[in-house]
């Protein structure tokens, strides 16, 4: 399948918006014409189908740059699904750095492909501001779904049961004082939570910063963030906007 009949990945930040479908940082169609442009002009990327990611370019004026320029994820048309493009690392130090800080409410989205293997915690995206209880990611421990908000982690905020190579869609919800992590459109996980979120940026394939960074040999088909704390009627859209975007029915 040629790059340019493919969806585009694409980061940003939506606030609190009524218009629920028009969710940031999903796949989204780009004309043939404006697709050159948007690759070799904003992403650094050749034309061809499977290439490096050096840095790239979202909606709302968002950005992400690679870590370590040595080490970059790769995009690949089919990675999702077959027409369904998606980046993917080698668990090492192939993070993409965004220029998007988590606010203190709201919800992570992703959208992804398991590896072929599971073990030990891995983060599809997330950040980490210094200390244990200032953090917060969302990505799996062994073969659960699992999420760190403040002082709630990867061993205390998890759920689910995921399977190698399967394609699922995340959510990690918080307000002030509870979060809440889902698992293809069910609620696996909820807890109180203390601590911070913290302002370091968001990192995707893996945390931003800190030892570890628990990169994720998973595969990312989409990726958001809501600026605003969702649940009910309009998390089960958002949920359905992420399903849509990577292939998926649930």
């Amino acid at each position: 399948m040629s790059i340019y009949d493919s969806r585009v990945l694409t980061l940003g930040v939506n606030s609190n918006d009524d218009d629920l479908p028009h969710i940031s940082e999903f796949l989204r169609y780009v004309p043939e014409e404006d697709l050159v442009e948007f690759w070799t002009a904003l992403s650094g990327l050749g034309l061809d189908d499977e290439a490096a990611v050096e840095s790239w370019v979202g909606v709302n004026g968002s950005t992400a740059t690679q870590v370590d320029a040595s080490k970059k994820p790769l995009f690949l048309v089919d990675e999702i699904a077959p027409g369904i493009p998606g980046i993917k690392g080698d668990g090492t130090n192939d993070i993409l750095q965004t220029s998007v800080t988590p606010p203190s409410q709201g919800v992570l989205l992703a959208g992804f492909k398991t590896p072929p293997s599971l073990s030990g915690v891995k983060v599809l995206m997330g950040s980490y501001s210094g200390s244990a209880s200032s953090a917060i990611s969302i990505g799996f421990n062994g073969t659960e779904i699992a999420a760190q908000v403040g002082d709630q982690n990867f061993t205390t905020l998890k759920g689910g049961l995921l399977t190698p190579s399967t394609i699922y869609i995340a959510t990690l919800s918080w307000n002030a004082t509870d979060c809440f992590l889902r698992l293809n459109g069910e609620q696996v996980a909820s807890a109180s939570w203390d601590g911070s979120v913290g302002t370091a940026v968001l990192g995707l394939l893996g945390r931003n910063a800190g030892s570890p960074n628990y990169n994720t040999l998973a595969s990312l088909g989409a990726a958001g963030i809501y600026g605003a704390f969702k649940s009910g009627a309009d998390m089960e859209l958002i949920e359905e906007r992420l399903a849509n975007a990577i292939g998926l029915s649930i």
